[in-house]
């Protein structure tokens, strides 16, 4: 698995501070992904995990997208990494 590498993009929901490259406001998981450009064409987007700490949270950002799943679009913190198999 791999950190998704995050670049200085904006949207309507997430600005981004350009002085500082990170976001102003709280950035979902869905919304991290966008920020990082998407997933590339090997993603397993099913078996997404976020590393908080000691806790391994699985996403399924597959489920997230199609709505079957919107409680797993959570919110990136601090010194979370969002891995992608």
């Amino acid at each position: 698995m791999a950190n998704m590498q995050f670049r200085d993009y904006s949207c309507t929901r997430c600005p981004v501070d350009r002085c500082r490259g990170t976001p102003r406001y709280y950035v979902t998981v869905s919304e991290a992904i966008a920020l990082a450009a998407g997933p590339n064409r090997y993603a397993s987007t099913g078996n997404m995990v976020i590393v908080r700490g000691a806790r391994r949270i699985p996403i399924d950002y597959d489920a997230i997208l199609s709505g079957k799943s919107p409680e797993q679009d959570v919110v990136v913190m601090a010194g979370d990494a969002v891995r992608v198999p």
